[in-house]
């Protein structure tokens, strides 16, 4: 499925994502700018390094919001992870639907309408009603919906209890490194890189992610029949 513009809408369902900084608007003015100048130039990172999963691009739409559609949902992850990690200071929420596309797909992801869109703009919602953070996922079946939820919830709820430096141990094990290797990176003792990964729980975390990938790419499949149009029926 190219990002060339198509003049015809996409016939595969598709992955939305819509996100929302939850704290931005208590800043002052000068930090807010900073803020979204960062969410600016992490959405364009996102973009170029994730080519691959992305199929019309993160673009900021109003205010503290910005959306994309992605081809893989198995960034999702990573874009969780990321986020949590840059926009720290002010929180993010997530909104992910699964759905068609009505209109024809653009290269960013904006001017576009149909049930993925539906789909993420209620589970956006339904993440700020209910302060939600990690992810909310509606379209993708109703077991669907309740077992990426509760990885979702799981995940974000073992992040928020890292430590600064748990986080920067995990970061460079997301990368495929051995302890070792993490080691000689943050130049502290392999036993002090052990000691970190026991007390945050890190093969725990790792084998959660794990599932969660594998339950996004079994959920997320393009080619999977979605019965899922009508937004008001996934409540």
């Amino acid at each position: 499925m190219a990002k060339s513009g198509s003049q015809t809408p996409p016939t595969n369902p598709v992955t939305a994502v819509i996100g929302d900084l939850v704290a931005s608007r208590q800043l002052s003015p000068p930090d807010r700018r900073e803020v979204q100048a960062e969410l600016r130039q992490f959405l364009s990172w996102l973009n170029q390094d994730y080519r691959a999963a992305v199929l019309s691009d993160f673009v900021i739409t109003t205010g503290d919001e910005f959306q994309a559609l992605l081809r893989d949902p198995e960034l999702i992850p990573d874009l969780a992870w990321e986020l949590e990690a840059k926009l720290a200071q002010v929180g993010v929420r997530l909104g992910i639907g699964f759905g068609t596309i009505y209109t024809p797909l653009r290269p960013v992801a904006i001017g576009m309408d149909g049930p993925a869109f539906h789909q993420a703009r209620e589970a956006i919602t339904k993440a700020a009603k209910k302060g939600w953070n990690g992810g909310v996922f509606l379209g993708f079946s109703d077991p669907g919906d309740k077992i990426l939820n509760g990885f979702a919830r799981v995940l974000h709820r073992h992040r928020s209890d890292m430590t600064e430096r748990q986080r920067e141990v995990a970061v460079i094990l997301r990368q495929g490194k051995t302890q070792t290797e993490v080691a000689e990176m943050l130049e502290i003792t392999k036993q002090a890189v052990s000691d970190h990964v026991g007390a945050m729980g890190w093969e725990e975390y790792f084998l959660a992610e794990t599932g969660w990938r594998a339950a996004l790419k079994m959920l997320g499949s393009a080619d999977r029949t979605t019965t899922d149009d009508n937004p008001d029926d996934n409540q």
